[in-house]
């Protein structure tokens, strides 16, 4: 999860990892060709800029082994580079994690 891309010069540390393990989907559904399958883990980078600052908190107060309801939005994006040049790829916004 690593900003690689961005190597040697500021790629760093990715930062705190937490790893869910998915028990049930309450719902799913996938979103055109691109949209994520069913999932066994979720991943989410504690550094991650897309992440709210609540949610940050509700991240950070979690033990192992905690039960969360986690949602989150799935985006395609396409951004045009200054060199011209195009990039597509998933932004995966939380808009639900509660500690249960």
């Amino acid at each position: 999860m690593g900003r690689t891309s961005l190597c040697p010069l500021h790629c760093g540390h990715s930062g705190l990892v937490y790893t869910f393990t998915v028990e049930r989907y309450i719902s799913y559904e996938k979103k055109g060709e691109y949209g994520d399958e069913i999932q066994k883990e979720i991943l989410v980078l504690e550094s991650d800029p897309l992440i709210s600052l609540p949610f940050k908190g509700v991240l950070t107060s979690l033990n192992l082994g905690d039960k969360v309801l986690y949602s989150y939005e799935h985006r395609y994006v396409k951004r045009v580079e200054e060199s011209g040049g195009e990039s597509s790829y998933p932004e995966r916004i939380i808009t639900q994690l509660e500690k249960q």
